[in-house]
């Protein structure tokens, strides 16, 4: 077993939106409105993160009380997902919740997967554990991350989110 590293770097933050990487992972989770802001500082922070990080595991939580995001969003997103090939090796995204919306959810990521055409493995997971599983899973990858690793160091990080949630 190997010991369990540092904290997430939270890389930009919002209200609707946090940004964070952790070794390879760089993950956002869209809290409430997925907004162009949020798309935009995406863009800026993966740019920077990538230029000391070039095989990226990118990991998207969409927390269940998100609404779907606008025509022009969904456009940015995928125009990030297209553009950044080179340098994400796994990209996985989690949908929280159930029922209607969990489905109007996924089939918004499934639009955005077909516009953007990653060259990269893409896969929708209901649960983060599932997510972690696979963005670890890479028999050619001699750094080893530990499913459960990122799952505590998420779990850390949206913990620390909350009380800044609920005063905001």
């Amino acid at each position: 077993m190997s010991v369990p590293s540092a904290s997430a770097t939270i890389q930009a933050v919002d209200p609707n939106f946090c940004i964070a990487s952790w070794r390879q992972v760089f993950a956002v989770i869209w809290r409430h409105e997925t907004t162009m802001a949020g798309v935009l500082a995406l863009r800026s922070t993966f740019s920077a993160f990538v230029a000391t990080n070039p095989a990226v595991r990118l990991l998207t939580i969409v927390e269940a009380r998100a609404p779907l995001p606008t025509a022009q969003v969904r456009q940015g997103l995928a125009d990030f997902l297209g553009q950044q090939g080179a340098h994400i090796k796994r990209s996985a995204v989690v949908f929280e919740g159930e029922g209607f919306r969990a489905a109007a959810v996924r089939g918004v990521v499934t639009g955005l997967t077909m516009l953007a055409r990653p060259p990269y493995p893409h896969k929708i997971f209901g649960k983060l554990s599932d997510a972690s599983v696979w963005l670890s899973s890479d028999s050619a990858d001699t750094s080893v991350i530990e499913p459960q690793q990122i799952v505590r160091v998420l779990g850390e990080l949206r913990a620390s989110l909350e009380p800044a949630a609920r005063t905001g």
